[in-house]
């Protein structure tokens, strides 16, 4: 059912599907509940990729006893509970790593013989220390499908261009879908985040979240693939204007826009040219099925 972007609400009946393995519900952006009773089905795989405003998930699937994988988005409200679910039924594949432990490269350059296809990295603001990060490359793991980067920083006053060192030696592998970068507080970025098209080409959905330093964004327009943007707390971004869709990107599949304390924030511009209506429309509205615009 994924990019059917009209339905609210999936009916009870739907639970009653016994022999329903695998339930794709990605990008139904407008979708708020599932069933109460989704705990009596025997799912194995649901994915509730691109949900942004799903409020919560039913309690009864806490003792889905049959589910092995769930998909969703970065930075919503289900996570904890997709976190609580994955405790109880020892569901795999996600690992978490503190950025201030002596061993992060080492432990990175691990990963590479895991089938770990979720990284989380916190506490990157006390990886000072770049010793062994040249081997500790990311973008060997061509597993890796999510990758979630926070910082967090005590006093935005007392932060250096530290953390601009530590993002250019996280190059993600070329297989990436899913990017969360979160407390970022250098002025720029490295370079395989102004070149992201050729570094991560198959990336879907990106969250940039906190990062108060930057005053313009990466040209995240010519992603060929991106489906999903979501901006939030950059206070120093005043415009976004042809330089983030580069010289001929345009948005072919992008379906959500989610701004959030973007303050900031005067103008967007949708055309080739900053009146609107004068040029080639760069966020084309290519299905009204699957197309839900976006929400402030």
């Amino acid at each position: 059912m994924t990019g059917c972007s009209k339905i609210q609400m999936l009916p009870e009946s739907l639970c009653k599907l016994m022999t329903l393995k695998h339930l794709n519900l990605s990008f139904c952006v407008n979708l708020e509940h599932l069933p109460s009773s989704i705990g009596n089905s025997r799912l194995q795989r649901l994915d509730l990729e691109g949900c942004f405003f799903l409020g919560d998930l039913p309690d009864s699937i806490l003792s889905m006893s049959t589910l092995v994988h769930v998909e969703r988005t970065l930075f919503t409200h289900i996570n904890s509970k997709v976190k609580q679910l994955g405790e109880k039924l020892k569901l795999k594949g996600s690992c978490e790593l503190d950025g201030g432990n002596g061993d992060l490269w080492s432990r990175i350059e691990k990963l590479e013989k895991t089938p770990y296809h979720e990284l989380r990295i916190n506490s990157l603001e006390n990886a000072t220390h770049l010793e062994g990060a040249e081997q500790a490359k990311l973008s060997n793991n061509s597993k890796l499908t999510r990758l979630i980067l926070l910082w967090e920083h005590a006093d935005c006053s007392l932060v250096e261009l530290a953390d601009k060192s530590v993002l250019e030696k996280l190059v993600p592998p070329r297989s990436l879908q899913h990017l969360g970068i979160c407390g970022y507080m250098s002025i720029d970025f490295p370079r395989w985040m102004l070149d992201i098209p050729s570094y991560i080409p198959h990336l879907t959905t990106i969250f940039l979240v906190g990062v108060k330093g930057c005053n313009h964004l990466p040209q995240l327009g010519r992603l060929p693939n991106l489906r999903a943007l979501g901006l939030a707390e950059m206070p120093n971004i005043k415009s976004v204007g042809s330089e983030f869709y580069g010289d001929y990107g345009n948005c072919q599949k992008l379906r959500m826009i989610a701004l959030n304390s973007m303050d900031n924030l005067k103008e967007w511009w949708t055309t080739r040219s900053s009146y609107e209506g004068d040029g080639e429309f760069l966020i084309p509205k290519s299905n009204d099925s699957d197309f839900a615009g976006s929400r402030r």
